[in-house]
């Protein structure tokens, strides 16, 4: 009995390290890209499963990376507001996570190579880049996120890249509309990295972690996350993509789950206050991409009004005539 219980504590330990709640981040493009594609005939279900394995692995791989160059570099410690980090409240051995690290990332290049035998060059590059961002997102004082670019690596491998690559390796083009797309999961993943290092900034500080509110100050901080979930949340307006009531209906529903949000940080929300408004961007993140996903899939079965019609001379007795 205390063999199983030591298994499940291990367990339990390694699955804190990969740190689940996040892996919404690698989940939501692809199945985006995938409802893309599937919307234009071209989806291939077994190139979309491989996308998101060696997604969800890339991302493994870059949590558990960064979870032990952070404490190695001093920006966890027991003063950390944020989750429980494995390595530095000492869990696990170091170089055991760092072995893990490179485990994941061995697994995502292992289902990256069917991507890579369909898709050629380009997803050899896309892939190759990905992991190297994940490793030295943290790795060294010159890294991606102590110079302040971690905000941008989210943003466009959680998001543009992430989306126009799932889309390009089922369909072997490459369709610009896919990247936009990508401004939805991107605006998410730019969210979620800014209210950590929003709430993390006194301490990154300290460890010469320069984020960009550590960079800007705590106004530009908020602003950014203000403005991330602004376009997240109209982007359905902002792409043209979809009937306008279609459009309007997006709004509001990926609206609701963000207003709580927008209002906690604009009130001046701040250390581990914050870490409840992850949660409810992790949420609505994926609560939007299932909304996102189901309207791409509902789309080739009606006869849609782009949103440049809407600007073409377009009224609302047209729009009646239109829909009746």
């Amino acid at each position: 009995m205390g063999g199983i219980k030591g298994i499940w504590d291990c367990f339990g330990v390694w699955l804190c390290a990969i740190r689940p709640r996040t892996l919404h981040a690698a989940i939501c493009p692809v199945c985006l890209g995938t409802a893309y594609a599937a919307s234009l005939g071209k989806e291939e279900i077994w190139v979309a499963a491989m996308a998101m394995f060696s997604a969800l692995f890339i991302q493994i791989g870059t949590n558990l990376a960064n979870d032990y160059f952070d404490a190695r570099q001093g920006a966890d410690t027991e003063e950390r507001l944020g989750p429980l980090r494995v390595t530095a409240s000492g869990l696990i051995a170091p170089q055991r996570v760092f072995s893990g690290a490179v485990v994941a990332f061995g697994i995502a290049i292992i289902f990256g190579i069917p991507l890579v035998l369909r898709g050629g060059v380009p997803i050899l590059l896309l892939g190759a880049v990905a992991i190297f961002c994940g490793i030295f997102y943290t790795f060294g004082r010159r890294s991606l996120a102590y110079v302040g670019l971690g905000d941008v690596f989210a943003f466009l491998f959680f998001g543009p890249v992430a989306t126009a690559g799932t889309v390009y390796v089922q369909s072997l083009q490459f369709l610009p509309m896919a990247a936009m797309l990508g401004l939805v999961p991107g605006c998410y993943s730019l969210a979620l990295i800014a209210v950590n290092n929003l709430r993390d900034a006194p301490m990154d500080r300290k460890a010469g972690k320069k984020t960009l509110a550590v960079r800007f100050g705590e106004k530009f901080g908020r602003m950014e996350i203000v403005v991330a979930l602004g376009v997240a949340c109209f982007s359905s307006v902002l792409i043209p993509l979809f009937w306008i009531p279609l459009s309007l209906v997006i709004v509001l529903m990926t609206g609701v789950g963000m207003a709580s949000v927008v209002t906690s940080i604009l009130r001046g929300a701040s250390g581990a206050a914050l870490n409840p408004l992850l949660g409810k961007i992790g949420r609505s993140h994926m609560i939007t991409t299932t909304i996102w996903c189901l309207a791409l899939l509902v789309q080739p079965r009606l006869e849609l009004l782009r949103i440049k019609d809407f600007f073409n001379g377009f009224n609302y007795l047209n729009f009646l005539v239109y829909v009746g």
